[in-house]
């Protein structure tokens, strides 16, 4: 099983996202009927840490992990922080920032 892209969050299930707990229970479920996930490949997920990770090794046998450790920004969050970061460089060159 590949999962990429995850965004492993129980903040924010709006955006997609759902939690590693969730995950967790799903694979048990899995096992315990007899139907388990042998290899578990994780790569550019978002709230997905190193103690996340130890957890799931302990319910498959194989899980490779690129090991980066990210929060997600929404578009929105991204925006505000060019515009901040904007601001900032006109300010910094002399320049007046107007809307």
């Amino acid at each position: 099983m590949e999962l990429t892209d995850v965004i492993f969050s129980s903040v924010h299930p709006f955006r997609g996202g759902f939690s590693v707990d969730f995950l967790q229970d799903c694979l048990i479920e899995r096992r315990d009927r007899n139907a388990p996930i042998k290899k578990l490949a994780l790569a550019d997920c978002f709230f997905l840490f190193e103690e996340d990770v130890e957890n799931l090794e302990e319910i498959v046998p194989e899980v490779d992990w690129d090991g980066y450790e990210q929060e997600y920004e929404s578009e929105e969050e991204n925006e505000e922080d060019s515009e901040d970061s904007y601001v900032y460089q006109d300010a910094y060159y002399g320049h007046e920032y107007y809307d």
